[in-house]
């Protein structure tokens, strides 16, 4: 499924780089939407996760890009945000429709998962 993504372009080791910096980018945005959402009604809270994962789609590539000066010597500093992008995205991620690509994958997971917190976090913060 996966055959030509570039993720598998990269080395064993650049892998697990690009794998650590992910997990540290989804487990601060799922705490600091876990924070948020304690001071939010709980029928806003879907649509927060929505907001959380939009703007973290939108700005994200620049701490990839970030990454990616480390293991590419023919990169130059540059802004790889771009102006926002099509709200609409974030359906075809979610519905796992906008690529065949590993990253727009992850994408749909970690907007589940905060969808996921969103409608569970009442009954884990009481426990």
């Amino acid at each position: 499924m996966y055959e030509d993504d570039s993720f598998l372009t990269l080395t064993i080791a650049e892998r697990i780089g690009l794998v650590c910096v992910t997990l540290v980018l989804s487990i601060a945005l799922i705490w600091l939407f876990w924070v948020t959402i304690k001071k939010v009604k709980p029928w806003m809270r879907p649509l927060l996760a929505l907001v959380f994962l939009y703007v973290f789609i939108w700005l994200s590539p620049q701490i990839y890009y970030l990454y990616y000066l480390q293991i590419f010597d023919f990169l130059d500093w540059q802004n790889v945000i771009h102006p926002p992008f099509n709200p609409l995205t974030i359906i075809s991620l979610l519905t796992f429709t906008e690529s065949g690509k590993l990253a727009d994958h992850g994408k749909g997971v970690l907007g589940w998962i905060l969808i996921l917190i969103a409608f569970c976090q009442p009954k884990l913060a009481r426990h």
